[in-house]
């Protein structure tokens, strides 16, 4: 998930969200980017909330001339950046230098968890979390121990310790509070509880984060809203979604204009042998166009590069469908 802000903690309202029509869930700023502190932080932020990689080809070389030697906040951005791309051994190079500056920086400790989720190794991940104590909200602390948890096994008690948790107050409106409900959401969609994490997601209609707005997409499927999700969607530029969106969109809502703009991506991603892409590929060759050999060569180049129990999950059903 994403990592941008630190301050308190949690709780939620009830009843599925359907976004106004004037809501935009991916919002991309085309303009040229200024090599600045301030610019580069400011873009960063917005590319977790967009679906278009222009964005982040600015953000790489704005990087990239900043003169040198680079500022010490150069590590960090790299860093956010590289993960965001799934470079998972080339963004822990550059979060250690950060780090070795800023060892108690509670953002990159918990990016350092992040990424050790990512690559399969959730006991690493709980270390980085237990250094977070006593330096941040416990909340924050805690949420991060149990996600670390359920990446281990420990799924369902995990998600019922969580959820207690969250229901102590409301979740504040800014980036902790998305990122605690987000928590909360993808593990209720691991749980097969996608209203639950419809109800997770509710509180921040309008803010959704990508991942987030992929988290909702699928919810919003899965309790059979996805002709409201398609309708959505319809207002949308098509060509700005993101591929994993575009995935929801076409198992929601197979007659929309949604499965060419996808057929195009997929063919384009396959072409590029683009395997940050990975699980998107293994699941439109599962789920949308069945193609077994397919699907396992993508679903095995998607756990060679992230390890995370749902990406185990994905190749053991392209196994089956061998």
């Amino acid at each position: 998930m994403r990592l941008w802000w630190l301050a308190a903690l949690p709780m939620l309202a009830k009843a599925a969200w359907i976004p106004a029509a004037d809501e935009v869930l991916a919002k991309v700023d085309t303009s040229p980017l200024p090599v600045t502190r301030a610019a580069i932080s400011e873009a960063m932020d917005q590319a977790f909330l967009s679906a278009n990689p222009r964005l982040m080809d600015r953000l790489d070389a704005a990087l990239a001339a900043l003169p040198e030697p680079k500022p010490d906040w150069y590590w960090w951005q790299k860093a956010r950046l590289l993960q965001h791309s799934h470079r998972l051994e080339e963004a822990g190079v550059f979060l250690g230098r950060w780090l070795a500056l800023h060892p108690e920086d509670p953002s990159g400790q918990l990016l350092a968890a992040r990424l050790a989720l990512m690559r399969g190794e959730p006991k690493r991940a709980e270390g980085h979390c237990r250094h977070l104590m006593g330096q941040v909200a416990l909340e924050i602390s805690a949420a991060c121990l149990l996600e670390a948890r359920a990446d281990a096994g420990d799924l369902a008690d995990s998600y019922r310790r969580l959820s207690a948790l969250l229901a102590k107050a409301p979740l504040p409106q800014n980036g902790v509070g998305l990122w605690l409900a987000s928590m909360a959401a993808d593990l209720a969609l691991q749980l097969k509880s996608p209203q639950a994490a419809l109800d997770w997601l509710t509180p921040f209609a309008g803010q959704l984060d990508l991942p987030a707005s992929v988290l909702w997409a699928q919810a919003m499927r899965e309790t059979g809203q996805g002709q409201a999700l398609a309708a959505y969607f319809r207002q949308q530029d098509i060509n700005n979604l993101a591929d994993a969106l575009l995935l929801e969109l076409t198992l929601a809502d197979p007659a929309g204009p949604w499965r060419a703009r996808l057929d195009d991506r997929i063919q384009w991603l396959s072409w590029r042998q683009d395997n940050q892409h990975g699980a998107v590929l293994a699941r439109y060759y599962l789920e949308v166009a069945p193609d077994a050999k397919a699907a396992l060569y993508w679903a095995q180049q998607n756990l060679s590069r992230v390890k995370e129990p749902k990406d185990r999950a994905l190749l053991a059903r392209a196994e089956e469908g061998r």
